[in-house]
């Protein structure tokens, strides 16, 4: 059984009691609270409540969903009241989170053009903001650029080694010719003229591939929006 002095408003609230016709107290509510416990009094003993004559069973029952209604009530409102507080907290941060990107990422149409003004780089067609920068881009694909390097680099240092292996050896032919007997000159000359063909042939190979691998990774100008980022073709 619940307290009967919490049930009541308060300790010192006070009843009168009634069994058979007789009528005692009042008595406050620890005194009633005593006399249920060492049972001088039962739940079928009424009390003098709200003007009228109830059993304190019946009283006690009706306290009971009494406090328990203004408990229940009192949850709720808490409840709500966090809920509320939590949603006016997420919707502040969601707006300042908002805030936040609108002022990194995007700039004021006059912000723009206080800092393009002093340049002559023409007007984005496309956002009608930002200003057209030229940049120099590749012409062909990652993977194409990176195939005319491969050729670029050995048909460079190619060519470097057969004409210094040319010189050279032309020097070297040169003595031999001359240091030749006059019937031996005729195929130290011919040997020299096969000697210079092999360096030229690879001289010839080694500057196509050069030429191949400089239109591969060759650079274009083109034109691009320093707000918006659009790129077209530089006139």
């Amino acid at each position: 059984m619940n307290n009967f002095a919490e049930l009541s408003d308060g300790a010192g609230a006070q009843f009168l009691v009634r069994w058979r016709g007789r009528q005692e107290g009042p008595y406050p509510a620890a005194v009633i609270e005593v006399k249920l416990a060492a049972n001088e009094i039962g739940l079928l003993h009424e009390i003098f409540y709200n003007g009228k004559w109830v059993t304190i069973r019946d009283y006690i029952a009706e306290r009971e969903t009494v406090l328990r209604a203004e408990h229940q009530a009192r949850d709720d409102e808490d409840r709500l009241a966090r809920e509320t507080a939590e949603r006016q907290a997420i919707e502040m941060e969601e707006q300042r989170q908002i805030a936040l990107q609108n002022e990194g990422k995007f700039k004021t149409t006059s912000q723009i053009q206080r800092e393009t003004t002093s340049t002559h780089e023409p007007l984005c067609r496309t956002c009608e903001v930002g200003r057209l920068k030229k940049l120099n881009q590749y012409r062909m694909s990652v993977p194409v650029v990176v195939i005319g390097y491969f050729l670029l680099v050995p048909s460079a240092i190619g060519i470097l080694l057969n004409i210094v292996g040319l010189v050279f050896y032309l020097i070297g032919a040169g003595t031999v010719v001359s240091q030749s007997a006059t019937q031996d000159k005729g195929i130290a000359v011919l040997a020299t003229t096969l000697g210079s063909g092999f360096f030229l042939f690879f001289l010839v190979v080694s500057f196509i591939g050069g030429i191949f691998g400089w239109l591969l990774i060759m650079k274009k100008k083109v034109l691009q929006c320093t707000h918006c980022g659009a790129v077209i073709a530089a006139s």
